[in-house]
């Protein structure tokens, strides 16, 4: 099943949005590292100009956890099977509809460091579905996102 996860972070204190590939502790300080930096077209380890793992934090280690939390089938983890969303079970095929929204919504507003929901909505077209949300973070910024998925 292709997926694609695309955001764009706005800084609440300023209005301006803030490059998702902004330089380690650009978006938050020099908070403790939350994630390794992902390509966003391929999703391999990104390397830093001396071949080193880049890491990120503050806002876009949160953007980046709520795209690995929805993009994680249950049972994905061999490590921890109730890591995941039920994607077989509820979310995929004929289900009811405000249960998948419902999942959704409890997946981002579960995530560590998100604050709220300013806006979001599910769209199921044919075989396609959409998770679009607007979530406040514990880091004065907003995350714009996105989720594509198609089968």
């Amino acid at each position: 099943m292709p997926a694609s996860f695309s955001f764009t972070l706005i800084s609440t204190s300023t209005g301006s949005t803030v490059p998702a590939n902004a330089p380690f502790g650009a978006i938050a300080g020099a908070d403790a590292v939350r994630d390794f930096r992902l390509d966003a077209i391929t999703g391999d380890l990104v390397l830093d100009e001396n071949g080193d793992l880049q890491v990120i934090s503050g806002a876009e280690g949160v953007a980046s956890d709520i795209a690995s939390r929805l993009q994680t089938f249950a049972g994905e983890v061999f490590l921890d099977l109730g890591i995941g969303l039920p994607y077989f079970e509820e979310i995929l095929g004929k289900h009811p509809f405000p249960r998948i929204e419902e999942i959704f919504r409890n997946a981002i507003l579960e995530t560590p460091g998100v604050a709220g929901l300013e806006s979001f909505s599910v769209t199921k077209t044919g075989r396609a579905l959409a998770v679009s949300f607007r979530a406040s973070t514990d880091f004065s910024t907003i995350i714009d996102a996105t989720l594509n998925l198609e089968n």
